[in-house]
């Protein structure tokens, strides 16, 4: 990149990644630009740490004894960034990897465009040959974005597309927004939370981008759903809908309680209805932390101004 000076952290969370370390971090390390490592682990008991700390001595390993989630966890490395002036963070998931040119497209890319505070390159399966599943159905969809099947089928296509919602297995996020919107709520112990900050980023005058031209990987196309994971992400849902930054009103709880006793009665299980009381019972908080999203800087403390 031609006279680029920026200081770049790559956030990683990790739980029992021994599976994926070697594809993460040898992307991590072989990338064109000179990147920093922040490492936060989540009590992985197979042997993540210790191989982190054997072949990627120069990272920084934060060891937690609890598991922190993924929000949690990524503040840690937000709040290290704006206290060590980074200008861009990078959100690595453990299971995706990077091409060694991904990271210079997308700062150049976000130079050109300072209005997109979060950009993700295009997110392939992890054999390579195929999209991400959920990155295809949804990010590229034609409800995202109205102009990029047409712009991609005739060979038009733009350098960055405007999209509402990306996941945050690849994010890149520039320092204002970080100093903007700060970290990932609280109320999401695992999953959704990036859908919320991405509401957020929004709110707060950002915009999301995918870029086509930067490449990256995500492996995770042979899990299977299993019915916990239909239950939890109903919940998730729920939790997406009473967290919404634009309007809150007491609707989606008579949507909580009817998805809630369906999947009941559907799955034969009473985990649906822990987590309906879970909601209810936690009801103000969330209420309190969707307050505290509409501020500058919101979870991370102390907050940075420009």
């Amino acid at each position: 990149m031609e006279n680029d000076k920026s200081k770049v952290l790559v956030i990683v969370v990790t739980y029992n990644a021994i599976k994926w370390l070697k594809y993460c971090f040898d992307s991590i390390y072989n990338s064109t630009l000179p990147l920093d490592v922040m490492v936060v682990d989540n009590g992985s008991n197979d042997g993540t740490q210790e191989c982190i700390m054997r072949d990627y001595p120069n990272s920084i390993l934060y060891q937690s004894k609890q598991n922190l989630g993924f929000g949690r966890a990524n503040n840690l490395g937000l709040q290290y960034a704006l206290e060590h002036n980074y200008d861009y963070v990078y959100l690595l998931n453990q299971d995706a990897w990077l091409k060694p040119n991904t990271l210079e497209v997308l700062i150049n890319i976000n130079r050109k465009y300072p209005e997109f505070g979060i950009l993700s390159p295009f997110q392939l399966q992890g054999n390579e040959q195929n999209m991400d599943v959920n990155f295809a159905s949804s990010v590229c969809s034609y409800f995202s974005n109205n102009h990029f099947i047409n712009d991609l089928y005739f060979s038009r296509l733009k350098e960055v597309y405007e999209v509402s919602d990306v996941m945050a297995a690849h994010w890149l996020i520039s320092k204002d927004c970080i100093r903007k919107v700060g970290g990932f709520s609280p109320t999401f112990p695992h999953y959704g939370e990036d859908n919320n900050y991405a509401d957020r980023a929004i709110y707060h005058g950002f915009k999301l981008g995918i870029v086509p031209i930067a490449v990256a990987v995500h492996d995770r196309e042979s899990r299977k759903i299993s019915k916990e994971n239909e239950i939890y992400k109903t919940y998730t849902i729920s939790l997406m809908r009473l967290s919404n930054i634009y309007k809150v009103d007491n609707r989606p709880l008579f949507h909580l309680i009817f998805h809630m006793l369906y999947f009941a009665f559907k799955y034969n299980s009473m985990k649906p209805i822990s987590y309906m009381f879970r909601i209810l019972r936690n009801y103000r908080l969330i209420k309190s932390n969707n307050e505290v999203s509409k501020k500058e800087c919101a979870f991370l403390i102390p907050c940075y101004s420009k």
